[in-house]
């Protein structure tokens, strides 16, 4: 690499809003720029428009943050489509998007940039640009960014003895501070380069120009201590809980799904609260130590409080056998049991090892791969990368013994129906 130096303004612009310690989402159109009309008449226009985003809780705060408001405002719906970069390439290349905007990182904008795939935007009409007083080099061709997500360190408190990494440095002290290292996959976004120049001793005021070149020799000093990279928020957090790396980068928002309060539902920070009574407690304890007598970890143990109530304490267990109960029975407590598998057969065979069939659950970016699992488990439903599948407007119900029938959606007018066969020869007119 001849000219191994990026400017930060040339960063922001093209390579796509990695500040020190911070990337940004953008919102590219990709659609005709036709309105489409929804159906009903909902809505001051009755009009919607398709925005893919990548779904989950990124997915969801943008529910709250942007596109709910935006509803409220003007009226339109805004429908969400959860689609790769590829197969939505390929729609766009067809001339078939089936959506009208892309909300995606950077990182992934430049790869639609290059193949011709984003209509350009017409700023003049866009009036609130200017109002927001968004940032010249955050306004691209093609998109715009809207919001800015921060990078650090994530690490395992009972790893070091009592010490605490204070610095990028000591991420790379792979003696001082043991244990393996995961860091965000290339593939995923834009390679930590800031935080190997920190490693390094470059001063954060001094990070820009990036000398690129002395960033990935330093990333090389790493690389056989890393041991995974993720490429989704939450598989750092995993990681760390698994005690399969002793640091991780993690996105900031991150670091706070990792530490759940359990208090009185009558507190606004409680996030998880107590059980009905002290059956389900016991209930929850005997599954605990059953999985644990059979080889089961403990990875992690919240503290309850003090106090009356029926307290179970979240806890989550890895390495859980096949024979275990709580692989087969309803917890219906705050437990979360892992179970490792090396084949997509081996993990349906298990998932479908139990006598109960309520919902089920697929984590996945490739769309093949969830329609295929989906498809042979044996659930009455199956929510793909999210954990919530109850609609209004879906049937809601189980298979095997976790009930008969559905309720909600057309099929659940089907239970207060009765069914009536007439039989009757043939009349002569």
């Amino acid at each position: 690499m001849s000219d191994a130096q990026i400017g930060r303004r040339a960063l922001l612009r093209g390579a796509g809003g990695l500040a020190a310690l911070a990337a940004l989402p953008s919102l590219s159109a990709c659609g005709t720029g036709s309105n489409r009309t929804a159906g009903g008449s909902g809505g001051k226009g009755g009009k919607t428009v398709v925005v893919r985003d990548s779904g989950g809780s990124y997915g969801a705060a943008l529910q709250k943050a942007i596109y709910t408001p935006f509803t409220q405002e003007t009226g339109i719906q805004v429908k969400v489509l959860n689609l790769d970069d590829a197969p939505l390439l390929a729609q766009i290349k067809q001339g078939r998007p089936q959506c009208d905007l892309i909300n995606n990182s950077m990182m992934s904008h430049t790869k639609y940039v290059k193949q011709d795939a984003l209509e350009a935007l017409d700023l003049d009409r866009i009036k609130s640009v200017k109002s927001a007083k968004i940032p010249e080099n955050q306004i691209t061709d093609h998109a715009i960014s809207h919001a800015f997500y921060g990078q650090c360190i994530g690490y395992r408190t009972d790893a070091f003895g009592g010490r605490k990494p204070e610095s990028w440095a000591d991420f790379w002290d792979t003696k001082a501070f043991k244990g393996g290292r995961s860091m965000c996959n290339p593939d995923g976004d834009l390679p930590e380069l800031e935080f190997a120049l920190l490693a390094d001793g470059v001063p954060m005021d001094k990070l820009y120009p990036l000398d690129v070149d002395r960033a990935f020799k330093v990333l090389t000093r790493l690389r056989g201590d890393i041991k995974k990279f993720w490429d989704s928020g939450p598989l750092p957090g995993v990681l760390l809980s698994r005690q399969e790396v002793t640091m991780s980068t993690v996105w900031d928002g991150r670091l706070a799904d990792l530490e759940k309060r359990v208090g009185s539902p009558d507190l606004e920070d409680t996030e998880l609260g107590p059980l009905a009574d002290h059956r389900a407690v016991d209930k929850v304890r005997h599954l605990v130590e059953d999985a644990v007598a059979r080889g089961a970890v403990v990875m992690g143990k919240a503290d309850i409080p003090d106090g009356p109530g029926h307290w179970a304490a979240p806890t989550v267990l890895d390495h859980v056998p096949a024979d275990a109960a709580i692989m087969h029975e309803e917890v219906f407590g705050p437990v979360a049991a892992i179970h490792r598998f090396s084949t997509e057969a081996e993990a349906i065979t298990v998932a479908n090892n139990t006598e109960h069939g309520l919902a089920s659950y697929v984590m996945t970016s490739h769309i093949d791969r969830a329609r295929r699992v989906a498809a042979r488990l044996q659930a009455g439903m199956v929510g793909i990368n999210r954990g919530l599948v109850s609609e209004v407007a879906a049937p809601f119900g189980g298979v095997k013994q976790s009930g008969l029938g559905r309720e909600g959606g057309p099929e659940g007018l089907h239970e207060y129906q009765q069914l009536k066969y007439l039989s009757m020869p043939g009349f002569n007119t």
